[in-house]
Order: C-alpha cells, then structure tokens, then sequence
C-alpha cells in the first residue's frame, strides 16, 4: 500500500498521509505522518499518543443504546477484552488462571459484574478455560468469539465503568480510552520485544497517557 501511496501522490500531485511509522519507507514519499509515537521525521508531523481509531464516547454510547434497548445491565459493570499470543506476547497457563481469579474475586467480592469478550486471536482451551472456571454469577454477557462472534465491545464499552484490555491488543486498549474510559492493561509473564522498536516505545509510552494504567495478569487477583 505504501508503493501504490506513492504512485497516486505523483500521478495526481495529490498529498498522501501515513498513520503510523512508515519505516522502512522513506518518510519523504509522504507529506503528513500521524503517528503514536515521537521520532524525528522529515516531514511534518503529528503525534496522536495510541492507535489512531475512529471511537467516541457518542459513538459508544449510540451502540449501546441500540444494543442493550431497555436492559443495559446494572452498574458496577467492568468490560474485559481479551487478545492472545503474538510474537511479542506470551501468556502461560499462570497468566490465564490469574485472569479467572482475579475475575471471580473482583465480582465476589467488590460486587462487579463482567462484560467479556474474547478475540479471533484467543486460543480456544483459553476460551474453554474462562467459559469452565468464571463463575456465572459475576457475569452480566460472555462472548466467546470463535464460537459465536459477535460484534459487541462498542456496546460493551458503553455499559462500563473500566475496561481491562490484555496487551497484546493496544488497537482495543486506544478504542476503549477514546469511549472516556478508564483502560488496566493486563500484561502477560513473558515478553518478548525488540528494543528501540516502534512497539516497545508504544508499550512504554501507553501506560503513561491519561486513564491508563498496567498490571500482569496474573496479579489481577
């Protein structure tokens, strides 16, 4: 995409925008560079923080009223996302029974109601773990995804009051701070992450924007 970005700006005279880091292209072949992380670009540039997204909390709020209608469940509701491995991210098996505890032991105990979803990216015996081990009592919706995918994190954001994002996933950790919510990163045992890459100073830089904090997972009880 970046190639034909280039041929369209030239053929055109049109102005052509990256999001993101557009290494290993160079930055000249762009005129505007909107990206979530400060580096020294020779063109002008923007910085936006976090993933550029499209949410907001009015957009957030219209599909959770379209979504729920007259039985948004009651408050306290706290939204969970779940991701999955990825070549910087590795959850054990620790990480994954730390989230089912810390889910029962928050609602048992402080009362919070869940709204979990999981991910294309989530393993199915991590679904089969939650679905098995998460007492249903404490759950308001549970969407396994791979199994009955449903397009709900919009409305689930909206009937929330925090929203816990495993981090492998920092494009469901921006969208859930744009809908004005606070956002847990929930980080896993092992992480594997190329120093001085554009990743590592995301993950580096994430934690420390307003309404966002971090733990491991497996603290979470």
């Amino acid at each position: 995409s970046a190639f034909a970005s280039l041929v369209l700006k030239r053929r055109y005279q049109a102005k052509s925008l990256f999001v993101g880091v557009p290494e290993p292209f160079p930055d000249s072949w762009f005129d505007l560079i909107v990206a979530p992380v400060r580096r020294s670009f020779g063109v002008p540039f923007l910085v936006s923080g976090l993933i550029p997204n499209t949410v907001t909390p009015e957009q957030v709020q219209a599909a959770g009223r379209e979504y729920w209608q007259a039985d948004q469940p009651e408050s306290p509701c706290w939204a969970l996302l779940i991701g999955g491995n990825s070549k910087s991210h590795h959850y054990s098996q620790n990480d994954w029974q730390g989230l089912v505890d810390g889910i029962n032991r928050l609602g048992r105990e402080f009362g919070v109601r869940w709204l979990i979803t999981t991910s294309r990216r989530t393993p199915s015996e991590v679904g089969q773990l939650l679905s098995q081990k998460i007492d249903p009592a404490v759950v308001a919706e549970f969407v396994l995804y791979n199994k009955c995918p449903k397009r709900v994190v919009q409305p689930f954001l909206a009937a929330a009051q925090r929203v816990l994002v495993t981090q492998d996933s920092l494009t469901m950790a921006s969208e859930a701070l744009c809908s004005g919510r606070p956002v847990t990163l929930l980080a896993p045992e092992v992480l594997k992450v190329k120093q001085g890459s554009f990743f590592a100073e995301m993950l580096e830089h994430f934690p420390s924007l307003d309404g966002v904090d971090r733990i491991q997972i497996s603290e979470l009880p």
